[in-house]
């Protein structure tokens, strides 16, 4: 079927499925999943119709488990895991990496602490991030070096 009298560079399948657009042709599994588009990128299934590796520009991510029967809550892709909650995704773990995520009472990620410790937190201005402790500890020493004089001082006492 073509849209629009063939006016439209869009055409579909009888399950009402993109099949080529302007020319670049989508292709699909029997049970309607996408496992080929135009970019080159291929898509693998498992019997519950959950993604279970994608393949962009040669090369492939793998591995891919969810915890339900869906796609919405990703356990693992590739050496990453992932913990979720009823909010939403709360740990990223890569190796021994871990990013945490902090969500306000509807699941909106309102703060993030990445593998480097620098945390970043949202607002109405946008993203803002704060260094890690321990960087601010030597940012703050850097700042009183530069500000002390470095001739001795004496009070009245000493002299």
């Amino acid at each position: 079927m073509t849209c629009q009298g063939g006016s439209d560079p869009y055409q579909y399948n009888g399950a009402n499925e993109m099949t080529s657009a302007s020319g670049v042709s989508y292709n699909y599994d029997p049970n309607g999943n996408l496992t080929g588009s135009p970019g080159g990128d291929l898509f693998s299934y498992n019997s519950k119709n959950q993604t279970t590796s994608i393949t962009h520009a040669g090369t492939t991510l793998s591995g891919l488990s969810y915890a339900d029967a869906d796609q919405t809550q990703r356990t693992a892709a590739g050496t990453a895991t992932f913990v979720n909650s009823p909010l939403g995704l709360m740990i990223s773990k890569s190796g021994t990496s871990s990013t945490y995520y902090v969500r306000e009472n509807k699941g909106q990620v309102i703060g993030e602490r990445t593998p480097d410790g620098s945390h970043w937190s949202s607002s109405r201005m946008g993203w803002a991030r704060s260094l890690p402790s321990s960087a601010r500890m030597a940012a703050r020493s850097a700042r009183v070096s530069a500000t002390t004089p470095t001739t001795n001082r004496h009070t009245s006492r000493e002299r």
